[in-house]
């Protein structure tokens, strides 16, 4: 649905909060299909993408000051399923690229 290089919103929220609420939903860019990782429960699993995270000022505002930003570094990461209320195409960034492209 998403090719590389696509700009998508992630939810990054509670399961169980509503996908309306846009704090939840963080910027990023696809940068792989079918990513693999281990599930300690399920073994070896696969991801229909996976996402490297626009660098938010605000991601690391509840962490520990005294622990450096580079052990809170999650840009890189996956969207378990393929719907929309895990993943979902950025459209503004969308139309910012385009209107690069025709310039």
């Amino acid at each position: 649905r998403f090719p590389i290089g696509a700009a998508v919103q992630c939810w990054l929220g509670p399961a169980d909060n509503d996908i309306n609420n846009q704090e939840h939903w963080k910027c990023g860019t696809v940068v792989a299909h079918w990513y693999a990782y281990h599930d300690d429960h399920k073994g070896r699993c696969f991801a229909p993408y996976q996402v490297r995270l626009t660098r938010d000022p605000n991601m690391y505002a509840n962490v520990d000051p005294n622990v450096s930003l580079n052990t809170y570094d999650r840009t890189l990461i996956y969207a378990p399923r393929d719907n929309d209320g895990c993943i979902r195409i950025d459209v503004e960034q969308e139309r910012a690229n385009k209107a690069e492209r025709r310039v």
